[in-house]
């Protein structure tokens, strides 16, 4: 819609061209999703522009084209506005640094010269939590192939559920209560869709630019593998957008095209990441690999390439057509793998030809994580919404090269042992990969067994912190024989006073360098 006040235009909706003449041939750039066709929208007017008298209010309501099937408008006038929490923004503009955000009371804007002073705030609905974010001093383009950790945790298309998002994090032993990174060396797969149909889309972006810089410094790492729905938003397809972004982008000034745009943190960011992944022997991508893709015989460098080209204009090649094609092609569409189109030959000589065992993908949804291909294709995306309204979540957990289902339901915490790599040997696996470290029960009460191992005689110490990172307990702090070992928790500090009911960290390091960390539950 385009409102006029007293013959003077005034707002032009998110999904009308933001600028030119406004025409009755004037389409709008997409349509609205299904669920959201019967709300109001909200656009704040300045009081100013109304006179003491009679005022007349029009508005030109515009469809997306004369083939869609169905129009409807109503209109009402209120003094009020229910604000939802969203942001910061950054800009940069005019050599400052502009924040943006929706607060309490309504949108606020507060400009910076120096990122070193830049302060920024991400607040959960209700300011129920909140968490602070410095801005990276650079944006580096990521690589395209990794080393295979030894051990991970992955995940897809959270689709701005953050609460969901903490509580998958928090209990996985990635974050603790303070949103602070405690996986250590670990690494975390986020294989993509971040954005759309959820309230917290900004806020979860954050979060993942917030850990990587910790992560790092652990050297522990983050990928975030763009999905579908994360490039939809960066080339202005806001189908799925939520209804609280379209209103906004109003408050604070801006457009669902500018909020992601170049000269934005956010947007920048995102321009640093990639499609697709090898972390050998593995394969992470939002949709799948294509028999078109696959026969382009690209390397990783060359499609992350088309992939971060695309984020900014169509690709003028058949190759970056192909990559980032729909789904029939597309690495962050196709649906082929998924739906099992494919024979298991076309499928082995995929990988083959790549030189990996597996391909971890996300994008259609599964009711659990689920193994296709003769254990050759790995579906992580879960109903991550309903699972949360459900009371649990699940994610894909890998350690020592085995896979396993994780699972919480915020008390019970379980990994379900479900495959393992065979192309890796144990002469092939990093002297820190293997640590094992374990206890049981889990939850427990009154005492845990800790079981450990290490692989040379070695200076071995290990300590139980509280989620604030308060050392509270040593449990081993000697030289050790090469082996197995264990040792008993009785939910006590060193002088017997008893810890009450919650969440507690135990940290094994070993010879002052491999560590590891895990999380038990005292239950009282």
């Amino acid at each position: 819609m385009v409102l006029y006040i007293n013959g003077s235009e005034v707002v032009r909706s998110p999904l009308m061209p933001q600028t030119g003449e406004i025409t009755y041939l004037t389409g709008t750039s997409t349509y609205i999703p299904t669920a959201d066709e019967n709300n109001f929208w909200t656009y704040p007017v300045d009081e100013s522009l109304f006179v003491d008298g009679e005022n007349t209010i029009a508005v030109s309501v515009h469809n997306q084209n004369t083939s869609s099937s169905d129009i409807s408008f109503d209109c009402r006038v209120t003094d009020s506005i229910t604000y939802k929490l969203d942001g910061p923004y950054v800009f940069y503009r005019n050599d400052e640094i502009i924040v943006k955000t929706i607060e309490v009371n309504g949108p606020n804007t507060y400009i910076y010269t120096d990122p070193t002073s830049v302060e920024l705030i991400c607040r959960f609905p209700d300011e129920a939590d909140s968490f602070y974010v410095e801005l990276k001093e650079e944006l580096i383009i990521e690589e395209s192939t990794f080393p295979l950790p030894q051990k991970f945790l992955a995940t897809s298309d959270i689709e701005g559920n953050l609460e969901a998002f903490v509580m998958l994090l928090s209990d996985a032993g990635v974050i603790d209560d303070n949103f602070n990174w405690i996986f250590g060396e670990g690494h975390l797969f986020f294989v993509g869709d971040l954005f759309d149909r959820g309230e917290n889309v900004t806020e979860c972006l954050w979060l993942l630019y917030k850990l990587e810089s910790e992560a790092e410094a652990q050297g522990g790492k983050i990928h975030f593998i763009i999905g579908n729905h994360d490039m939809m938003n960066l080339i202005y397809d806001f189908r799925y957008v939520n209804s609280k972004y379209i209103l906004n982008v109003q408050l604070i000034d801006e457009t669902l095209e500018s909020i992601y745009a170049t000269d934005t943190e956010l947007g920048r960011w995102l321009r640093t990441k990639n499609i697709i992944e090898k972390v050998d022997p593995l394969i992470f991508v939002h949709g799948g690999i294509s028999p078109a893709v696959a026969a382009l015989n690209l390397s990783f460098d060359t499609m992350n390439y088309w992939g971060r080209y695309r984020m900014d204009d169509d690709c003028p090649t058949y190759e970056g057509q192909t990559i980032n094609g729909g789904s029939d092609t597309g690495l962050y569409w196709y649906r082929g793998m998924a739906y099992e189109e494919l024979t298991q030959e076309q499928v082995d000589q995929i990988l083959d030809n790549f030189g990996t065992e597996k391909i971890i993908i996300g994008h259609t949804v599964f009711d659990e994580i689920t193994f296709l291909y003769n254990n050759k294709v790995v579906a992580i995306d879960l109903d991550h919404e309903d699972n949360f309204q459900d009371g649990f979540m699940e994610a894909l957990y890998f350690e020592d090269g085995e896979f396993f289902n994780f699972y919480t339901n915020g008390t019970v915490i379980t990994y379900t042992y479900l495959n393992g790599l065979t192309v890796i040997s144990d002469n092939e696996i990093p002297e820190y990969s293997k640590l094992v470290l374990k206890n049981y029960p889990n939850p427990f009460n009154p005492t845990t067994t800790i079981n450990f191992s290490i692989q040379s005689n070695t200076k071995v110490n290990l300590s139980i912190y509280n989620i604030k990172g308060q050392k509270i307990k040593t449990l081993v702090d000697c030289n050790l024989e090469k082996g197995n070992h264990s040792v008993i928790w009785n939910g006590k500090d060193d002088t017997g006073k008893s810890f009450s009911s919650g969440v507690y960290f135990y940290k094994l390091n070993v010879n002052g360098a491999s560590k590891q960390i895990r999380k038990c539950i005292l239950m009282k």
